[in-house]
């Protein structure tokens, strides 16, 4: 759901969701079904804006197989609306990213050019910057209020920068409920011949 959009839009607009051809999103508006690319997750808005968009269900039905096609796809220069500088996957289930404090903290790899990337991006706002937060749901309570996480997807770090974050269905009304949200995809599962693409 584009948040950003006028009243009539958002009314026609329920949501996004990925069923069956990983290469195809349908997207549900006034009860019907239109099938867009899937690079048109990270299309821009017509405000041109930073785009804030959730991705979430069930456990194992491929949210995490969508962020890496996305990662997959922008590194093999893919995406039609290629708009990224840099794209960071930060999977939450890895304690240091989870509890990182800083920009530099998400570089899971760290060499002397993480000091001067980071500082680039910090000027910057995060602008040209694309971070991909996996796992949501896998974050303490206290972690999704008080986190880096928390505080670059509800724009008070960096908000010029671009977020995806991935969640279980449960934990992800939370975000759902946010201003900076702009987007909303709800993933229903691939077919293994599928998934052999990503």
């Amino acid at each position: 759901q584009d948040r950003h959009a006028d009243p009539e839009t958002i009314q026609q607009t329920a949501w996004c969701m990925l069923r069956g051809n990983i290469d195809k999103i349908p997207h549900f508006t006034d009860n019907k079904i239109i099938l867009i690319d899937i690079e048109d997750v990270l299309k821009p808005n017509e405000s041109g804006q930073s785009l804030t968009i959730v991705i979430d269900g069930p456990p194992g039905i491929g949210k995490t197989t969508l962020c890496r096609k996305l990662l997959n796809m922008w590194a093999n220069g893919q995406i039609k609306h290629q708009q990224y500088d840099l794209v960071i996957y930060c999977p939450l289930r890895n304690i240091r990213i989870a509890q990182a404090s800083t920009l530099r903290d998400l570089f899971v790899y760290q060499c002397r050019e993480v000091d001067a990337v980071t500082e680039w991006f910090d000027r910057r706002h995060g602008e040209g910057l694309l971070i991909i937060f996996d796992g949501w749901d896998e974050l303490s309570v206290d972690l999704r209020r008080h986190s880096l996480a928390s505080r670059i997807i509800c724009k008070k770090l960096l908000h010029k920068c671009s977020v995806i974050v991935t969640s279980r269905s449960y934990a992800s009304s939370s975000l759902l409920d946010l201003d900076s949200i702009n987007r909303h995809v709800a993933v229903m599962g691939f077919k293994v011949q599928e998934i052999e693409n990503v």
